[in-house]
């Protein structure tokens, strides 16, 4: 049985109020003092990056626990979520300093500084680059979800993987991914406005509030 001792937490900016990083942690087996050092990782300034340290200084910031008793999976699924809706400042001059896409602990999550190929399943055309891939066939879709769906973070909608992947074991993984991840992503309804999210992850991220605070 799978331990429910994981959470994924964001940083949130005093200047803005909006967030700049999205982390996930893990809580040990052991009576807590305080809620930093339940939450050690999302609370610890050591091992940030410079633009991290730089918004800090320069702002100061808050934390925020955003989901909490998930299993490994469902924290790395979920912090790879949360960075592909904010969206990365090195690929897209977003809001966020992370590095990676999320579910770093996992190989295959971690996106590589390499410049990869990536190929059309359907057709077989390659493509130099994410980049080339965007502008050549004019995708309306953000840099860092692509890569999200190209490493098999995420389950991945679009025809395109990377060339390099070994096909079969790729297809099983989505399966996976998709096993796992069905009872996470329910459509959420704004009973005021009747607006539709599709997850109660973007519903949160919409209204800035943890979702322990929705009802679904």
């Amino acid at each position: 049985m799978e331990n429910n001792n994981c959470y994924v937490y964001r940083h949130i900016r005093l200047d803005t109020n909006q967030p700049f990083y999205i982390g996930m942690g893990t809580k040990r087996n052991r009576s807590y003092k305080s809620i930093t050092t339940e939450y050690e990782r999302a609370y610890r300034k050591d091992g940030r990056n410079s633009y991290w340290k730089r918004i800090v200084s320069k702002y100061g910031y808050i934390v925020e626990i955003v989901l909490d008793n998930l299993t490994l999976e469902e924290a790395k699924l979920k912090e790879i979520e949360f960075i592909s809706i904010y969206g990365r400042r090195d690929l897209e001059d977003k809001l966020l300093c992370n590095r990676t896409n999320g579910g770093d602990s996992s190989p295959e999550c971690a996106i590589e500084r390499v410049t990869k190929k990536i190929v059309n399943l359907k057709t077989g055309k390659i493509y130099n680059s994410v980049r080339d891939l965007v502008n050549e066939e004019k995708l309306q879709i953000k840099i860092g979800t692509l890569r999200s769906y190209l490493c098999g973070a995420v389950k991945n909608n679009t025809d395109y993987i990377y060339l390099d992947y070994d096909k079969d074991e790729y297809l099983k993984r989505q399966n996976n991914i998709k096993k796992k991840g069905e009872h996470s992503y329910k459509e959420v309804i704004d009973t005021k406005t009747g607006r539709i999210f599709k997850s109660i992850t973007e519903a949160a991220i919409f209204f800035n509030i943890g979702t322990s605070y929705l009802s679904v």
